[in-house]
């Protein structure tokens, strides 16, 4: 029985040796992933020892490359920096990520991996507050075919969202219930929104079913521009009593220094005044008499 017991103890060891190994490698391993909002640009960063040629690469392309006498970018959009470069940092920059440029990247020396990175392309976000009445304007993003979706603010239980239209080689097909009120210009319009409107407006990629845009949309009563509102309208008009208060304290502080000085001049005057009249008393004969003719 201790033989058995034994054996089996060394059969549990035997099978947690290789899953810890597995477990270590996997957490090794695994790339680092860089996240960015679609269209963003997107640093893909390598700080590595290397006095060759370094270089970046994705599953198709070689993109960009650095040696001791300059950097060179070999396709339109990725580029290394000469001066980062003889720093140590062999970072790659993606400009106006879209998804095509999504996946895995790897930085080399002299052919040889240094890092791993993924590129992870994430939808823009961006708030919006508009009046009941007003028109919601969205950015459609890219020349591909495009589907728009809202889903109410308040949530369907199952979080379904519905279509509003789809946009295929700038021709706009709106859903009948809001064909009236769609219209596509440089973007997409809708007319006549109200506080029902509210809610999440998102632009996805029918070609390859990627998110591009969402827009968290709130419309307001007319008139009910918040408390943000509020606040400016008593703030702007206590500025212009502060401001005006104290252009009349300057005024007055003003005229009472000029009053001051003009006695000042006045008192002198009359003190000079004085002076030459008892001056000319002393200086004259008492028995000045005019001269008969």
């Amino acid at each position: 029985m201790e033989s058995c017991s034994s054996v089996m103890k060394l059969c549990r060891s035997a099978l947690t040796v290789p899953l810890l190994l597995i477990i270590i490698t996997g957490s090794v391993l695994a790339h680092p992933v860089v996240k960015v909002e679609f269209n963003g640009t997107a640093v893909l960063n390598c700080t590595v020892r290397c006095t060759g040629i370094v270089s970046w690469n994705n599953s198709t392309d070689l993109l960009a490359e650095c040696d001791q006498t300059s950097c060179r970018s070999l396709k339109e959009g990725y580029q290394m920096i000469y001066n980062q470069f003889l720093q140590g940092d062999f970072s790659l920059i993606i400009t106006e990520a879209d998804f095509s440029k999504r996946g895995n990247y790897t930085c080399k020396c002299d052919g040889r991996n240094k890092c791993d990175v993924e590129l992870q392309i994430e939808a823009r976000r961006t708030s919006v507050q508009i009046q009941s009445g007003g028109s919601l304007h969205l950015e459609l993003e890219v020349s591909d075919p495009v589907q728009v979706n809202y889903n109410s603010s308040t949530g369907a239980a199952d979080g379904s969202s519905v279509q509003i239209c789809k946009v295929i080689g700038g021709s706009l097909q709106s859903e009948p219930e809001y064909k009236h009120r769609t219209s596509l210009l440089s973007v997409l319009e809708l007319r006549g929104v109200d506080e029902s409107d509210s809610g999440l407006y998102t632009i996805r990629n029918t070609n390859n079913h990627y998110n591009l845009h969402i827009y968290n949309v709130t419309v307001t009563a007319p008139g009910s521009g918040g408390a943000s509102d509020l606040l400016w309208i008593l703030i702007i008009p206590a500025v212009l009593i502060l401001v005006l208060f104290v252009w009349i304290v300057w005024q007055m502080i003003k005229i009472e220094q000029l009053k001051v000085e003009l006695e000042r001049v006045l008192l002198n005057q009359l003190v000079k005044c004085t002076v030459q009249n008892s001056d000319w008393k002393k200086n004259s004969p008492e028995d000045w008499k005019p001269s008969a003719l």
